[in-house]
């Protein structure tokens, strides 16, 4: 489905199993919460439109469908945003200054990871992994520097395509907030062990806010 606030840039990386959902709206004069809002009914007619490829007949009263909060559809609870840093974004799995992916430890092909936080992990740990070309990258020691190396491209190319981020050790044109989960059931999937998120990327040039969402489960 594509939408007004569709991202073309996202496509690729979608392409490769990442579970996010992205909307970019023009900032509206409520705020940055408005528009938080306003991408989950993006988020939640996007689904809908998928759902309906599968039930042409109409969709199911039992199905999942994504939901806001009552208070906060009617406008009742304003969402609180707090303002991050390119780190806290990023989260612990990506060092900006060292521009180094660590969100695994590695013994040769085997990997693991205790980072459940930050865009780096929700963009490249999505629940089954992305379509990455692993048999490239042997199987001995070789294969944890490939890796790292594949995903610091990876999600360079997210922050430059996506957010405008060339570097991300230069944001002053942009603005990061995280948002709370608690207000959609988007977010219910999440809960199970993989996580939710929210974030918002104002970029003050230009006039605009992009809203990334993730929650997934296996």
């Amino acid at each position: 489905m594509t939408d007004e606030a569709t991202v073309e840039a996202f496509t690729p990386f979608a392409d490769l199993g990442a579970v996010l959902e992205i909307a970019r709206l023009p900032m509206p004069p409520e705020g940055a919460a408005s528009a938080v809002v306003e991408a989950m009914r993006v988020f939640g007619a996007r689904y809908d439109a998928r759902l309906a490829r599968f039930h042409p007949e109409g969709l199911p009263q039992n199905v999942f469908r994504i939901a806001l909060d009552l208070d906060v559809d009617s406008g009742r609870r304003v969402l609180e945003g707090h303002d991050l840093s390119v780190d806290a974004l990023l989260g612990p799995g990506y060092d900006v200054d060292e521009d180094r992916i660590q969100l695994f430890t590695y013994r040769g092909a085997s990997s693991t990871s205790t980072i459940q936080e930050g865009l780096a992990y929700a963009l490249l740990n999505p629940p089954y992994g992305l379509r990455a070309p692993r048999a490239k990258w042997g199987r001995g020691a070789s294969y944890g520097p490939n890796e790292q190396a594949w995903m610091r491209t990876t999600l360079r190319a997210f922050c430059r395509d996506v957010l405008d981020l060339p570097d991300p050790r230069h944001t002053e044109h942009l603005r990061f907030l995280a948002w709370p989960t608690d207000w959609s059931t988007y977010f219910d999937a999440g809960k199970d062990w993989w996580g939710s998120f929210c974030w918002s990327v104002e970029h003050l040039e230009r006039a605009s806010i992009t809203v990334i969402a993730a929650s997934a489960t296996d």
